[in-house]
């Protein structure tokens, strides 16, 4: 019996058509925006993770602004790089490269796990500083036992699944407290189809090769020169950042603040969407009067 699940076209997988998102990426680098208004927000999602963690808790998040939404390469429907290599700094440049080609304006920088570190070379480049950042469960010294926790995760997924419903399994077992109705979202937009059957995550695995040592001042020098609002989110079960290390990432920061998202882990946006939506939104709409950044020539500009 063939049991093949008929392949879905990646046309689709931000419900383009029903939410009005657009396509606003590069060659290198996928990308979806929706809404408008005075601030736009960049999601940058974690390690091995995609765009559709942040499909719809993002408009939670910035209801009256400008959304953008991206895959890192290496991940969702971006490219994946030929020498295996995904720095921290070289997905930074990228994000770069696609905020100047878009001139997003006033600028917030949502970035989860490895998208916070992202986020924090993001605002260490901005020639005039951002409106604010965001960094949901990035800590500068995560813990060992939550690092080999993720890559055993990873490992786990580096299979082909016969069926959506199997990878949907594995993600109860590995993400319990996400709601199964979210599960099942995850499962629809992480996987793509085979060639030969089946389905695989939309990732590269090479991305658990070691990326060499990391350019540039250490993360909490750069924390410490940001001039913006920040904002240090934690899930209150989290096994990477400890609650030690947020409050004095909060205090290293000069304009900082520490939040806790309850009844979440690492993966606190899928564990309690409407948890962290709200503080998000709390400390987007006390920002104030932000910053322009991020200018660059248009795409109709050349």
């Amino acid at each position: 019996m063939n049991h093949r699940q008929p392949c879905q076209t990646s046309a689709n997988l931000h419900g383009d058509r029903q939410l009005g998102w657009q396509f606003v990426g590069t060659a290198e680098i996928a990308a979806w925006s929706i809404g408008s208004g005075d601030l736009t927000a960049v999601f940058i999602h974690g390690f091995g993770e995609g765009s559709h963690v942040w499909r719809d808790i993002s408009l939670d998040c910035l209801p009256n602004g400008r959304v953008i939404i991206v895959d890192l390469p290496g991940h969702g429907q971006s490219a994946w790089h030929a020498d295996g290599q995904y720095s921290v700094d070289r997905h930074a440049g990228h994000v770069v490269d696609l905020l100047k080609r878009w001139k997003p304006g006033n600028l917030v920088i949502v970035g989860h796990s490895m998208g916070g570190a992202i986020g924090l070379r993001i605002a260490a480049r901005a020639p005039a500083g951002l409106a604010g950042l965001v960094l949901a469960d990035y800590g500068p010294t995560p813990t060992p036992h939550g690092v080999a926790q993720l890559r055993q995760d990873f490992q786990r997924g580096n299979r082909v699944f016969a069926t959506r419903e199997e990878y949907r399994a594995l993600l109860a077992e590995t993400r319990p407290l996400v709601k199964p109705e979210r599960l099942a979202m995850f499962a629809e937009h992480a996987l793509r189809c085979r060639e030969a059957g089946g389905f695989e995550l939309r990732r590269d695995p090479a991305m658990l090769r070691p990326a060499g040592p990391a350019a540039g001042p250490d993360h909490l020098e750069l924390l410490a020169a940001i001039g913006c609002p920040v904002l240090i989110l934690r899930g209150a079960f989290s096994a990477i950042l400890s609650a030690a290390t947020a409050e004095m990432m909060a205090r290293t920061a000069p304009r900082g603040q520490m939040a806790t998202v309850p009844m979440a882990g690492h993966g606190l946006m899928a564990d309690n969407p409407a948890g962290f939506a709200a503080r998000v939104a709390l400390f987007l709409a006390g920002l104030g009067a932000p910053l322009a950044v991020m200018t660059g020539p248009s795409p109709d500009e050349g």
